[in-house]
């Protein structure tokens, strides 16, 4: 009796199971792709090393170009690389972040990269003040204090062949971050610095590799991992100094009130978690301190790993490109009369060359690889239908490469983005902040930032590197990186054009 229960409870599941799937599979086996293997899907393709994964995942793309259906498990996956099909996506208000960006939930918690609806709104709401530009500008002066020690720092390389760039602007970029973000530096928290950067990346790395290998998602599977701990591990560090930092700066904010003695107007700058304190909307509501962490902690890592990425990619390229570096260093002796004056805002206005060549660097390899979303209904695009409740990925380094939209994709082309050439172009065409209402908040700090420091190191070393670029190995986790590094080679500029004048 009992057995005979338990075959038609079974058969009941597997009923709703396969009734409430159909329109999915369905829809999904009309999408190009890949053979998938029962149950786990294609999810072999995931197995093995990041270089490995994302070797795997650019020949697939290559073979496929348009758009492509895969299946991890049991959940279907659509990757997109064509403008016209993101442009589609991006517009509807049936699209919103996808289930995957919850397993970044216990690191960055609700804050604008994960939540939705109107907690999302509320909170741009009041985080967005603190990204005007006229906000942003109170930071020159720590971009230039500390552009100016990681040129000094860098001396120790000059003239010994090629090495890893990438830990020493990790470093500048997370001392920055400490200060503008927190308003602490390493000088004060010591080796706490160095903790909080580490548990950084270890914490991209985890979250990439639960979103990835679907045996992970389950939390009855996850709670008992050894990733479940390492993550724990990692957390502790990120969580408890961020709640350490919020509190006193709480306090102090407080304090100041209460005592009249508080002056924005007076301040030399503001820093991110300050403004966070004291945002409220119309109704006097304010942020949690639990959404400021959130927010603070997201900042942290976003601005962290994109920019450091995008510096060591920029000066990889401008290696192998002397003649664009040539003219990077000809603006920059342009506009800088005096090769050791700080970067001002109008300065920044005036390095036109120089944001070319950070947008095709972006372009060629975006910081972050690609976004996900999820339809809550089908979307019809001219060759298929998306089923509802698929992820959607937003695949923004096979965008940035079509060739319908860019002529040689493959080729690194600053002038790809002349005014007139961006005009003739599909505007989803080009993402490295992503688009619409989910546009990262922290598009004109990360940009200001880079050029502060490309236009504070380019005026003092020439950079060279041997690799060319079909010799990248590319690792696409959270973050877009090299697996060997970023190998450069440090000149001083004057000797250097010297030598080649001789």
């Amino acid at each position: 009796m009992i057995t005979a229960l338990l075959f038609i409870w079974s058969s009941v599941l597997m009923f709703w199971y396969w009734y409430n799937r159909r329109h999915l599979v369905k829809l999904g086996s009309q999408i190009p792709g890949p053979p998938a293997y029962p149950i786990i899907g294609n999810g072999l393709a995931f197995w093995g090393k990041p270089e490995e994964v994302f070797g795997r995942l650019k020949d697939m793309y290559l073979m496929y170009s348009r758009l492509i259906a895969i299946w991890l498990g049991p959940k279907l996956h659509v990757a997109l690389f064509e403008a016209k099909d993101v442009e589609k996506v991006l517009k509807l208000k049936t699209v919103e972040k996808a289930d995957e960006y919850k397993y970044l939930k216990p690191w960055l918690g609700e804050s604008l990269l994960i939540s939705k609806g109107n907690k999302f709104k509320f909170n741009k709401k009041l985080i967005m003040p603190a990204f005007h530009i006229n906000n942003l500008k109170r930071f020159l002066d720590v971009f230039n204090d500390h552009s100016l020690t990681l040129v000094e720092t860098l001396r120790e390389q000059v003239g010994k062949g090629e090495f890893d760039i990438d830990q020493y602007f990790s470093t500048c970029t997370m001392d920055i971050l400490l200060e503008t973000v927190m308003g602490i530096s390493k000088d004060t928290i010591g080796d706490q610095a160095y903790a909080y950067s580490q548990a950084v990346h270890k914490l991209s790395r985890l979250a990439h590799m639960r979103i990835y290998k679907f045996w992970l998602r389950p939390e009855l599977i996850f709670r008992f991992s050894k990733v479940k701990k390492e993550q724990d591990k990692y957390l502790a560090v990120v969580h408890g100094l961020t709640e350490k930092v919020i509190k006193q700066r709480k306090k102090a904010y407080e304090s100041k009130i209460q005592q009249g003695d508080y002056n924005e107007s007076e301040e030399k700058w503001t820093v991110f978690m300050d403004s966070l304190l004291k945002a409220k909307d119309e109704n006097g509501l304010c942020l949690t301190d639990e959404d400021i962490k959130a927010e603070v902690v997201t900042m942290m890592f976003a601005g962290q790993d994109t920019t450091s990425t995008t510096l060591g990619f920029t000066l990889s390229l401008l290696g192998i490109h002397q003649d664009v570096q040539d003219k990077v260093m000809a603006e920059l002796d342009e506009v800088f009369e005096n090769p050791n004056a700080p970067v001002t805002y109008n300065d920044i206005q005036r390095l036109h060359y120089l944001e070319q060549v950070i947008q095709e660097t972006w372009r060629l390899y975006p910081p972050i690889p690609m976004v996900a979303k999820k339809p809550s209904t089908d979307i019809d695009l001219d060759i298929c239908t998306l089923p509802k409740d698929c992820t959607v990925g937003i695949m923004i380094m096979g965008v940035h490469r079509d060739p319908n939209q860019y002529p040689r994709p493959f080729k690194f082309n600053p002038d790809n983005f002349l005014p007139d050439n961006i005009k003739a172009r599909n505007p989803f065409s080009f993402l490295p902040f992503s688009a619409g209402s989910r546009t990262c908040i922290g598009a004109k700090y990360a940009t200001l930032l880079i050029k502060v420091m490309l236009a504070t190191l380019l005026r003092s070393y020439r950079v060279t590197a041997t690799r060319r670029e079909r010799d990248f190995k590319l690792a696409g986790q959270t973050v877009l990186k090299r697996k060997e590094g970023f190998l450069v080679s440090l000149h001083l500029k004057d000797e250097y054009s010297a030598s080649i004048s001789q």
